[in-house]
């Protein structure tokens, strides 16, 4: 593990996230490939991207892997392999928009974590050795404060030294401390 980063439990992971009040899904939608988001939160306007300011959340789940699959009580409803961005931001959103991250847990082998919302619906990531660098971090959490949590084969959960600025200066213009 490299300096400045800090192993974590699934549990630490959902207290962390679970400790903003609030952070309750309002976007979903598809980056490009398999890769896949929800942003949670107010809405900040973030760094330009295409020229344009880039609209996001306080909170952030990225699902950076191409071994995936979204659940509604038990049910598949779509996967990396399968996924549709119109079907990302119409059908996905209806199901999680206004839900809140209940959980994370962790295969004991590390190959998989789960993220669970308020509503029944379970996020699902494998680590897949045919597509994905072991070193690669498949889950990104960003945080309302500007802390940077992520998942990867070789490191699990894991803090990032590296802060959000857009977060933190957000943040911190709401009259919170760092």
């Amino acid at each position: 593990m490299q300096p400045g980063k800090r192993k974590l439990s699934a549990q630490d992971v959902t207290d962390i996230v679970r400790s903003f009040l609030d952070l309750k899904v309002w976007w979903a939608g598809l980056h490009y490939g398999p890769i896949i988001y929800f942003d949670l939160g107010d809405q900040v306007r973030g760094a330009p991207f295409r020229g344009e300011a880039d609209i996001t959340g306080t909170g952030y789940l990225g699902i950076w892997a191409y071994d995936w699959r979204i659940d509604v009580a038990g049910e598949g409803i779509t996967s990396g392999e399968t996924v549709e961005r119109a079907f990302m931001e119409t059908e996905v959103i209806e199901i999680v928009r206004g839900q809140e991250i209940a959980r994370f847990a962790l295969a004991e082998d590390g190959d998989e974590a789960r993220v669970f919302f308020t509503n029944d619906v379970c996020v699902t990531v494998r680590y897949d050795p045919q597509s994905d660098r072991e070193d690669g971090d498949l889950i990104h959490i960003h945080v309302p404060d500007g802390r940077m949590i992520f998942f990867s084969k070789q490191n699990g959960f894991y803090l990032s030294g590296d802060i959000d600025e857009t977060l933190l200066l957000y943040w911190r213009a709401k009259g919170n401390d760092a």
